[in-house]
């Protein structure tokens, strides 16, 4: 079972850390997303980059929701962030299906599909998330233990304050 939830920002510190848990719904990717960006604008990261954030975290709880949970409200999503040495570490953890790591590496590595003006099948939103994570995050990975599959993307910054 995951832990319960707590929020902690260390002030003044090198490190700053969130955790919070969420119940699986349609609505939880917008959730855990304003949580985490009123998180990030504490901690004076840029927004560009809370913008990339952001839409990784979506598209990763919306995958969470539709395939690992299947649609069922009330499951728990427990989301974390770290900020520390020049790098800002997400984690989305959850008790339903997982993902093996190799079938996320093959989807990380996959093309784009090209969308096709006379293939309206083509312009189907499904399918491009792991692409995007790819091309917005340094680090993508998954792992998963004692029925907990854990995503962690981690985006290297420039500066922080």
């Amino acid at each position: 079972m995951m832990s319960v939830c707590w929020l902690c920002v260390e002030v003044g510190k090198a490190m700053t850390r969130f955790l919070r848990n969420f119940e699986s719904s349609i609505d939880a990717s917008r959730e855990i997303a304003a949580a985490l960006r009123e998180f990030w604008g504490q901690q004076d990261i840029q927004t560009p980059v809370i913008h990339d954030l952001e839409l990784c975290v979506v598209e990763l709880a919306n995958n969470v929701y539709e395939h690992g949970y299947q649609e069922k409200d009330g499951k728990l999503i427990e989301v974390g962030c770290r900020v520390a040495a020049k790098q800002i570490e997400v984690t989305i953890n959850h008790e339903g299906l997982s993902l093996d790591s190799d079938v996320m590496n093959e989807m990380l590595s996959a093309p784009l599909q090209e969308l096709d003006l006379d293939d309206p099948l083509s312009w189907a939103t499904s399918g491009r998330g792991f692409y995007i994570l790819n091309a917005l995050m340094d680090d993508v990975s998954v792992s998963e233990s004692n029925g907990v599959t854990s995503f962690r993307l981690t985006k290297h910054l420039s500066s922080l304050p």
